[in-house]
């Protein structure tokens, strides 16, 4: 195949190298979108000292970083910098409102977008053909959450609180349909502000022991904070919640999450992860910190631009997204293929329950 042939290591030193630039756009100054982008940074160091040759070119990948706050309204700019700077593919935003944000822009430009911790459906349902879903849709992720607990003894009432935002939204929509699939009802639902730690209309509900279970979807800060009011109040409902409330050191331990309480999540466990033995241990040498969950996927889709370009023979991003949707890839989470829309082909997940401070595996779907 004449492609073979184009694409080579070559040798350092042998003729100057070419920059290729890989956009990443997230909160800064939010710990765990740091870690995604040491993921990022992780691959894309691996990848210089492999060495890639395009043909006959050789390719040095570089990062180019921008923070957008978390804010779907500076996200367009970021993305617009990202464009002008050049990147031939980006990973990122953040949150589902800042990723759709600046789908548009990279929509118009085509370059690829991958986005590692937004599990929206709006996302892979707005039709653009560079955009790319490296989780499970968090609407799969609710069905299955609904089938566990229809299975666990005693016929669970499910009561659900949810933050303002789109992904918040449509979880708690997931949760009602998929509830009374199993024929039950919600036994309450409740709405409050992405941004508030006031959790009066939530304890309200939960009042007379109206629920067994109250299925949270809300950021990592809100999630721990509502844990702890719901023991300062004596509830003896049980938590649930979200894939993206773990703490942040989940792999260790469970931070200030109570005993019993169960959190959906996307991917295997990692001890089912087939290179995530050797991706922590290059992780923690270079950042010196504990790997947080969704940073292999950020890691993954890094690796999964730089193989698209090696197979495609270029760094034009149309050539990157036509070879993504084309191409199978196998990456410290798994399998990594997609469909026509962007979509995670086969996605997995896997439910966790806190036992003994500890996050323990209780079963992953499918």
């Amino acid at each position: 195949m004449a492609l073979a042939g184009a694409l080579s290591l070559l040798l350092p030193g042998a003729v100057a190298a070419e920059d290729v630039v890989i956009g990443w756009a997230g909160p800064e100054q939010q710990p765990h979108a740091r870690a995604l982008k040491q993921g990022v940074e992780l691959a894309i160091a691996e990848a210089n000292e492999r060495g890639l040759t395009v043909q006959g070119r050789r390719l040095s990948f570089k990062l180019l970083a921008y923070n957008d706050s978390g804010n779907p309204n500076v996200a367009p700019f970021a993305a617009r910098s990202l464009v002008a700077g050049k990147a031939v593919a980006v990973i990122g935003h953040y949150t589902t409102e800042t990723t759709i944000a600046g789908a548009q822009v990279y929509a118009e430009t085509g370059v690829p977008e991958l986005a590692v911790f937004a599990p929206s459906p709006r996302l892979t349902q707005l039709g653009y053909k560079n955009v790319f879903q490296l989780i499970g849709n968090i609407v799969d992720a609710t069905a299955y959450m609904a089938t566990a607990v229809a299975q666990m003894d005693g016929g669970k009432r499910v009561a659900v609180a949810y933050n303002g935002s789109i992904m918040g939204a449509t979880v708690a929509d997931a949760v009602d349909r998929e509830m009374q699939k199993h024929g039950t009802a919600l036994a309450g639902r409740v709405s409050i502000s992405a941004r508030t730690s006031d959790f009066n209309a939530v304890l309200k509900m939960l009042d007379g022991g109206k629920a067994d279970i109250l299925y949270f979807a809300g950021i990592q800060e809100q999630a721990l904070a509502l844990s702890q009011r719901l023991r300062g109040a004596n509830l003896t409902v049980q938590l649930m919640l979200s894939g993206g409330a773990f703490n942040p050191h989940f792999y260790a331990n469970a931070g200030g999450y109570g005993e019993g309480t169960l959190l959906m999540a996307h991917n295997r466990p990692e001890s089912q992860q087939p290179g995530f033995p050797r991706f922590e241990k290059a992780y923690v040498a270079r950042f010196h910190a504990p790997v947080m969950p969704y940073v292999a996927n950020a890691y993954d889709a890094t690796g999964m631009v730089i193989e698209a370009i090696r197979r495609g023979g270029s760094v034009e991003p149309a050539t990157i997204s036509a070879t993504l949707h084309a191409m199978s890839y196998d990456g410290v989470t798994g399998r990594i293929a997609f469909d026509a829309d962007g979509r995670l082909e086969n996605p997995s997940y896997t439910l966790y329950e806190v036992s003994q401070k500890k996050w323990k595996v209780v079963r992953s779907f499918p």
